[in-house]
């Protein structure tokens, strides 16, 4: 598919960009196919997402609403050049919802598209990674941060220093982090630097574990467990959440 302006309704000054951009809605991207000598290009819109299908969706005529026909201004459209659209040919697809994931490093807010998450996706303001297959240490005001906006569960280990079950756990709750990321948030929380929180969420043993998902509290389950039996419960946990 190649983009091109219409050369018997163009106008001097006209942003043809912002003109394709209207007519077809949020969330949507374009991109020009490589190989289209023929035409002239408007705007390249990365990143693009793209499907393959039948010949027929190589044509898609877009016109900006409310011009008329005889109208002497632009009209926009994409179509094929004759005997160069690929085969199989491309069609535009929506962009999937982003999803709002909280930086383990500077706490920024993120929105990152569903399907890119496996893409080692960083944060757009300390530019480090947003999942490295390990726990986040969170304070209490970080908690609540990434409890609030996070857009993927969030699993936390309540522990104590003194607390000999919990250093036994901890190497195991960093394989599964390993393991469930990224599509959930594994982080610790240390219940001797936020007793505060501790008591507002009951947290009376430890090492606790408790999954939290649209900013409430799941599931929670007590005790140490190996690195096999917290992802399985997490991932059930977090199934009928």
């Amino acid at each position: 598919m190649v983009l091109r302006k219409d050369h018997a309704a163009t106008r001097p000054g006209i942003d043809f960009g912002r003109l394709l951009r209207s007519s077809m809605g949020p969330g949507w991207m374009l991109e020009e196919v490589p190989g289209a000598l023929q035409a002239e290009p408007i705007k390249s819109y990365p990143p693009h997402e793209i499907e393959r299908t039948g010949e027929d969706a190589c044509r898609v005529t877009l016109a900006v609403a409310g011009l008329r026909p005889d109208a002497r201004e632009p009209t926009i459209q994409a179509e094929p050049i004759a005997n160069r659209c690929p085969a199989p040919s491309m069609r535009i697809m929506n962009m999937p919802e982003p999803v709002q994931v909280v930086c383990p490093h500077c706490d920024t807010i993120n929105r990152v598209p569903a399907n890119r998450l496996t893409d080692v996706p960083r944060c757009g303001e300390c530019r480090a990674p947003l999942f490295e297959g390990r726990p986040a240490s969170l304070s209490e005001a970080r908690f609540r941060r990434h409890l609030s906006h996070s857009g993927i569960p969030l699993l936390i280990d309540f522990w104590a220093s003194w607390c000999g079950p919990c250093r036994t756990m901890a190497p195991e709750f960093e394989a599964a982090a390993r393991a469930l990321e990224p599509r959930m948030r594994l982080a610790k929380l240390s219940t001797e630097e936020a007793p505060g929180l501790a008591a507002e969420l009951r947290i009376s043993g430890i090492p606790m574990l408790a999954l939290f998902a649209g900013g409430q509290e799941v599931a929670r389950r007590a005790g140490a467990m190996p690195a096999r039996q917290i992802v399985e419960w997490a991932s059930h946990a977090s199934a009928g959440a």
